[in-house]
């Protein structure tokens, strides 16, 4: 018998439950799961719904997961709840999408949406089999909208007004068989005869019991998952680029007692601004698929030469340059690096530091392990010449 268990999300006729009881509902005994994830707030930590979801695919089965909506975001989110899986939402709205895929089920969920609010980036974590991925729906600029990995279908939400429909869509590609139980309102006279059954109201009064402690593990648990973010989100200066780059930076900056700070990012000036040891600091970061190229330490020195005291002011080059490699994948090599010769000599000829950032996140983890992390060592460091590798170990 094909049944689907809809999780964060109620539908009439479909076992439903909240993420707040999500293992009490027996996912296993399903052929078909629709992950709610709208709201991702109440969303549980892989290292719980990994292991569930890793076993549930390995039976063949199919799971509909619908990403988080723009109004939840408050920054980019990472999503890796899916075995194999991690998926970086971000805000990006639009009217125009495309859908790439030849399966009639993504022509039909298209017309649930009216272009879209946010998209996403995937990424196959290491440890697990390399799995196949489809972008089924993209942007005007070939971003993730939808997509699909062996038995699981990635969608974004649907527009306002569209829910229903949406969900109609997968109900009818998964085809279950149909629920035994009547869509037919029950009768007020029914639930006043249940009422009266033996036990009832000592059931009730557990039932109530057991949800007050639910309500108070739940938010004992948000608190923690909040933690574990807020924790983990140190990685992204590893991954990230553009405006999410600079504020893990200079967070990183900050945690190892440097005052960086951003300007308004309209303005016409550097990323990041700090007074070390009373020498004007100028920061330029950025983030590359390959090797930093000149025009960033050109950039660099733009931003010195137009400050108030070009003469007693220090230009500092962060990069996350090989971003979409590991960390140990990336250069140097015997055959790339990650500032070019140019950048190097450059540097080296009007005294601008380059930063790698996974020595600045060398940094932020001893700090985190409780290591002393001496911030006049790090001041230190940002005030030398090409490439900087701090005095701590």
């Amino acid at each position: 018998m094909r049944r689907l268990l809809v999780i964060g999300h109620e539908i009439s006729n479909f076992a439903s439950s909240p993420w707040a009881s999500w293992l009490s509902a027996n996912p296993l005994d399903y052929q078909g799961l629709l992950l709610d994830c709208r709201n991702p707030s109440g969303l549980p930590p892989p290292s719980v719904a990994v292991p569930v979801f890793q076993k549930y695919l390995a039976g063949g089965h199919s799971i509909y997961l619908v990403l988080p909506q723009a109004s939840a975001l408050t920054s980019n989110l990472t999503l890796a709840i899916i075995p194999a899986n991690q998926f970086q939402v971000e805000r990006a709205s639009g009217l125009t999408v495309s859908i790439k895929s030849s399966e009639p089920f993504f022509k039909q969920y298209g017309k649930a949406l009216d272009g879209h609010e946010i998209c996403f980036h995937r990424s196959q974590l290491p440890g697990y089999a390399v799995t196949p991925w489809e972008d089924a729906i993209v942007d005007n600029i070939g971003r993730s909208i939808c997509g699909r990995t062996s038995g699981v279908f990635v969608l974004h939400p649907p527009a306002r007004k569209k829910e229903q429909q949406a969900f109609k869509t997968i109900i009818e590609h998964f085809r279950p068989d149909l629920p035994v139980t009547s869509t037919l309102p029950r009768p007020a006279w029914l639930e006043t005869l249940a009422e009266g059954l033996p036990g009832v109201s000592e059931i009730r009064a557990k039932r109530q019991a057991v949800e007050g402690e639910i309500e108070k593990l739940t938010t004992e648990r948000n608190i923690q998952d909040a933690k574990l973010l807020d924790l983990t989100s140190w990685t992204d200066m590893l991954w990230a680029d553009g405006l999410a780059l600079q504020t893990k930076v200079c967070e990183s900056l900050n945690l190892l007692g440097i005052p960086a700070k951003s300007p308004d990012p309209t303005a016409h000036e550097a990323d990041l601004s700090a007074e070390i040891s009373n020498i004007q600091t100028l920061f330029e970061v950025t983030g590359s698929s390959g090797s930093i190229g000149i025009e960033k330490g050109r950039q660099l020195l733009h931003w010195v030469l137009e400050s108030k005291s070009p003469a007693s002011t220090k230009g500092v080059l962060i990069a996350n340059a090989f971003r979409n490699n590991p960390p140990e994948k990336r250069p140097p090599t015997a055959d790339h690096r990650i500032f070019v010769a140019e950048v190097e000599e450059l540097a080296q000829r009007f005294h601008l530091a380059l930063l790698d950032v996974r020595e600045l996140f060398r940094m932020v983890v001893l700090k985190l392990e409780g290591r002393e992390v001496d911030s006049s060592l790090i001041a230190e460091g940002l005030q030398r010449d090409g490439i900087v590798r701090f005095r701590i170990e």
